[in-house]
């Protein structure tokens, strides 16, 4: 069958395994606590396209909805135990991203997709959904005020934060990055304020209002915009022999974002995330 390929091997496979355990660990809480959260992106594909991980992904989102989230985050910080912890900017003074990240501290990884070269520790990567107006001049407005926002925060912590060798950008993207790359805005924005100006904007329009539901941290922006009933009703699917709930209409959610989710993308375009494992206890 075209989409069986072989699963990771080595370090790869060991790094997933560790964030496996984080993200049972998640479901865990979610479930004991009645919080809505979805597998997402590149994890939820993995899960519709190979019953598990991608072979070649390096890492594992998950999403809630903006109340779910924040009450994770209340009960998160005291279910956690070491190995794990629980990352924000209320929780590390030199946190550089807006949304939370579950970390195991027995393990650590090295990225060289960015400007600087970065160690971190080993992490599941948790997302808010936000909601956006069905009003086309609401939405506009709104949209524009957050792309605004995200442009600020990503100017605050350029070097660390964005992804310098990814290709096939729209020119907008990349005649930010050149920008970024000349003036470097870092030098005069604080990373802390520019987050929690980033959180209050999107937190500004109240979840239950809105008609589209958006993960607007992630890398796919607006391209992840979904009507409401896309998430719709409680659904499970196995992820490596474990259910996890998924969008009601995943086939559809994961359409809007990759077009024709099924089709195996080119070997050259299969670990874009330059992440090596370097350590572990």
């Amino acid at each position: 069958m075209e989409n069986q390929v072989r699963p990771a091997e080595g370090d790869l496979r060991k790094l997933q395994l560790l964030e496996f355990d984080i993200l049972k660990r998640i479901k865990e809480i979610c479930d004991a606590n009645d919080i809505t959260y979805f597998l997402s992106g590149g994890t939820l594909l993995g899960a519709v396209r190979h019953g598990g991980f991608i072979p070649w992904d390096d890492d594992v989102d998950v999403a809630m909805p903006r109340p779910d989230y924040e009450h994770f985050l209340r009960i998160a910080r005291q279910e956690f135990k070491y190995p794990y912890e629980v990352l924000t900017i209320d929780t590390d003074e030199n946190y550089i991203f807006p949304f939370a990240k579950i970390i195991d501290k027995r393990a650590k990884v090295r990225t060289t997709s960015r400007k600087n070269e970065q160690i971190w520790n080993v992490w599941v990567d948790v997302f808010p959904l936000d909601s956006m107006p069905k009003n086309k001049i609401h939405f506009t407005i709104r949209k524009y005020h957050i792309l605004y926002r995200r442009m600020m925060f990503l100017f605050s912590c350029f070097d660390d934060m964005v992804s310098v060798n990814k290709k096939n950008r729209p020119f907008i993207e990349k005649a930010m990055i050149k920008l970024g790359s000349t003036i470097h805005p870092d030098r005069f924005l604080n990373t802390t304020n520019e987050i929690r100006k980033f959180n209050r904007c999107l937190r500004r329009y109240r979840f239950s209002r809105g008609y589209y539901i958006i993960n607007l941290m992630g890398i796919y922006k607006f391209r992840s915009l979904m009507e409401r009933p896309i998430y719709g009703k409680k659904t499970e699917i196995p992820f490596e022999g474990v259910n996890f709930r998924v969008p009601e209409q995943y086939e559809l959610y994961l359409e809007k974002i990759y077009g024709d989710y099924m089709a195996l993308p080119p070997e050259e375009q299969r670990n874009h995330h330059e992440i090596e494992l370097i350590t572990e206890d």
